[in-house]
């Protein structure tokens, strides 16, 4: 059907829910991160120590180069001299022991490890496999002149993260924490206990527990964790106390915490759970209106979404406001679900790769494919977030409100390796609905909004309303 413009109720609600009811949380380098970043509690220590790891033998790298020779989404972008800079400028800056002092000007490089140092040349570096070959050579002089116990794991993760920085900015291989991390993004649960920390004044502080979570019913708001298990927490970061207190479901974690007006330190045995991360919230606003805020597509979103919509359609919802403000994205196929439920038919998105093609279409608009529907976005509405507004847009199914979206129109997929490393390569480009690429230009809405100052009063000069520059994501 063709696209109505929406009723002034809704437009005026859309509007006024994405000038107020946002509360964004800003990581120290300005990337709008979500509520996670206070993470909740993550595996227990005692694990036995792994074996030295084998540097020159490359082996996950090499692995690397066979999934970027295979699936790389442009190979033309692939230059084995350039990714052999990268990798050893990326170890340079990684990996304190080691000094890099590149000459592509003579093909030559010196690498200097404490005071050992070697010249190596990079003359006849003209294909992936000659560039693994000059790699091991550089790097059984890296490992023979580490300091004793030095993890070069690290070091084969710097040179892979270097080698895909040539390719695009999205392509990453994750160490196993980053990794984990993923997983708890992706799959929306984790085995832990619930509780949001922070460190406040250096101490490891309790923000709230969570509803329903073995930490519920026991820690407060306010208290301080001083010991896990054991293990005092004054000398732990809070990356830190989260892996000490999440773990496999069904076993048990003890805090020691201290609490105001409490004389002695509390001590709290507690089994850990599989914990969900929430991902939706959703009100029935005035008029009619449901309000849907989709924080990240993790798994299960779109149920999660059909499900908040039945609630809300019993309590006499017939309208909806959709937030993906702030939203990173996610899994393509949930966006493609959660689309599905608004719409029955055309394509939702196409990834391209080459000559490959999918084209993902509207199957079964179980959800509501007739009611007035406004999407919320603004710069910090990226990927599968951009998938659902760019396929609602085009399809004449939605009005957008906000601001321009990020724009990134790429597909990355996960690898997963023997040692719970993560490879994040990108494969393919999405296509909106009719062939729009989104790619660095983003989502531009139907109704655009822009900050303004509103004074208080109006017995100044400078009391009137005026237009602000716009935020940055």
């Amino acid at each position: 059907m063709r696209r109505s413009w929406l009723n002034l109720i809704l437009v005026g609600t859309a509007a006024s829910a994405a000038l107020v009811l946002t509360v964004v949380r800003r990581s120290p380098d300005g990337v709008p991160s979500l509520e996670l970043e206070t993470r909740a509690a993550h595996a227990a220590p005692g694990e036995a120590q792994p074996q030295r790891h084998d540097l020159s033998a490359l082996v996950l790298f090499n692995k690397t180069l066979l999934k970027i020779k295979d699936r790389y989404v442009d190979p033309a972008r692939i230059d084995p001299k350039k990714m052999l800079y990268e990798a050893l400028d990326s170890v340079q800056f990684n990996i304190p022991e080691v000094l890099v002092e590149p000459d592509p000007a003579n093909n030559k490089v010196t690498i200097a490890v404490n005071d050992k140092r070697e010249v190596f040349d990079t003359d006849d570096v003209d294909s992936l496999w000659k560039m693994t070959a000059k790699l091991r050579r550089v790097f059984r002089f890296v490992e023979s002149n580490m300091n004793a116990g030095a993890d070069l794991a690290k070091v084969e993760y710097a040179a892979i993260n270097g080698m895909l920085s040539t390719l695009d900015p999205h392509s990453t291989l994750m160490d196993p924490e980053a990794a984990r991390d993923m997983d708890v993004s992706t799959s929306g649960k984790f085995g832990g206990l619930g509780i949001v920390i922070r460190m406040v004044d250096r101490k490891l502080t309790v923000i709230k527990p969570m509803k329903d979570t073995p930490a519920w019913d026991k820690l407060k708001p306010g208290d301080h964790i001083v010991r896990i298990n054991n293990e005092p927490t004054e000398n732990l970061t809070s990356n830190e106390a989260v892996d000490r207190m999440r773990g496999d479901p069904k076993t048990g974690v003890t805090l020691w915490v201290d609490r105001k007006n409490e004389a002695q330190t509390l001590r709290f045995d507690l089994v850990r759970a599989v914990i969900r991360v929430q991902q939706v919230e959703h009100k029935l606003l005035d008029k009619g209106v449901g309000y849907i805020k989709v924080k990240q597509f993790s798994k299960n979103i779109a149920s999660d979404v059909a499900d908040a919509m039945k609630e809300m359609s019993a309590k006499g919802a017939t309208s909806w406001i959709l937030d993906l403000r702030y939203n990173p994205g996610g899994l393509l196929e949930e966006a493609v679900q959660l689309s599905d439920l608004f719409v029955d038919s055309g394509t939702i998105v196409s990834t391209v790769s080459g000559r490959d093609r999918e084209a993902r279409r509207a199957e079964r608009g179980f959800g509501d494919t007739n009611s007035s529907l406004a999407v919320l976005v603004n710069g910090g509405s990226a990927s599968a977030s951009e998938i659902v507004a760019g396929a609602l847009k085009n399809l004449d199914r939605a009005i957008i409100v906000g601001t321009r979206t990020f724009g990134k129109g790429s597909v990355q997929e996960l690898y997963d390796n023997d040692d719970h490393s993560k490879l994040k390569l990108t494969i393919a480009q999405y296509l909106t609905p009719g062939d729009r690429s989104i790619q660095n230009l983003g989502i531009v809405p139907d109704i655009q909004l822009q900050r303004m100052y509103v004074p208080e009063k109006n017995t100044e000069a400078e009391d009137f309303v005026r237009l602000l520059e716009p935020t940055r994501t």
